[in-house]
């Protein structure tokens, strides 16, 4: 059984750019701006940036477009986000010197949730370009080509890498629900590593445990899992948005999009302390 280890901690909040929410967080390497996509009153979605010392917001885009799911280059210089603006689902990168945006890769399909590898190398992600399952992929920034890593026969989705950069843990799902797996790359060994009574979203490793979006007791809730032992505890209960959650190794922080007591999507902030991570 459960044991919720936290109801819900007051940590470091956002205030909300507009009351429609923040989503998806992902830190940059060393720990000073956090990104998120935010939904303004447009019913578009942009990219933010903040500085995690002094508050400053800084919008990099502000496209008619949904530009959402943004994963930091590990120099920091760059940030990578998928958008709809060509009129189907690309990958984009940003320079935060130059302020330029430039399409990575594109194809009539659908490729998003990129993540940069720990090494700076690559950056996996999911598309449908071969067939129409949302499948595992690498783009490899020193040969511009993109390789296929996964040949499974459901959709995959949520990639995230190892700390190591050895694996990517990821979604399926079967059956109307969800597990997760990991895949490593030496190998190409696929492991399932948690399935729940519910649906599961967003895996991330951190040390022996998986932390992912669990909505077993009917809403999204933060959990952790032991993977020696196979035992599960809540961190967050409360109503917590499915997407991608950040993960700063080094600064021992973990940042969810979650719902205030309004109801408005922010991010917040709490440390492996906190989580008893």
């Amino acid at each position: 059984m459960k044991k919720m280890i936290l109801s819900c901690l007051l940590a470091a909040s956002f205030s909300a750019l507009a009351v429609e929410g923040e989503y998806s967080p992902a830190f940059s390497k060393d720990g000073q701006f956090i990104s998120y996509h935010v939904n303004n009153q447009q019913a578009t979605w942009d990219v933010m940036i903040q500085n995690l010392q002094t508050g400053e917001k800084l919008q990099v885009t502000k496209s008619k477009a949904m530009d959402v799911d943004t994963t930091w280059s590990p120099d920091g210089n760059e940030i990578a986000f998928t958008s709809n603006r060509s009129g189907q689902w690309d990958l984009y990168i940003y320079n935060l010197k130059s302020k330029q945006t430039r399409l990575l890769d594109t194809n009539e399909t659908r490729d998003i949730k990129p993540i940069w590898s720990p090494d700076g190398k690559s950056l996996a992600f999911t598309s449908n370009r071969e067939d129409q399952l949302q499948q595992l992929y690498l783009y490899d920034f020193e040969t511009n080509k993109t390789k296929r890593l996964s040949f499974t026969d459901k959709s995959i989705g949520h990639p995230s890498w190892s700390q190591d950069g050895k694996k990517i843990i990821f979604e399926q799902w079967f059956e109307k629900k969800s597990a997760i797996y990991s895949l490593t790359l030496k190998t190409k060994k696929v492991e399932k590593l948690y399935q729940a009574k519910g649906n599961v979203y967003a895996g991330r490793l951190i040390n022996d445990q998986l932390v992912v979006a669990d909505n077993s007791s009917g809403n999204w809730d933060l959990v952790k899992v032991d993977l020696t032992t196979g035992k599960d505890e809540f961190l967050i209960k409360t109503p917590l948005d499915e997407d991608k959650t950040g993960v700063d190794y080094q600064r021992k922080l973990v940042a969810v999009a979650q719902d205030d007591e309004r109801r408005v999507t922010q991010i917040k902030i709490y440390s492996f302390e906190q989580l008893g991570l």
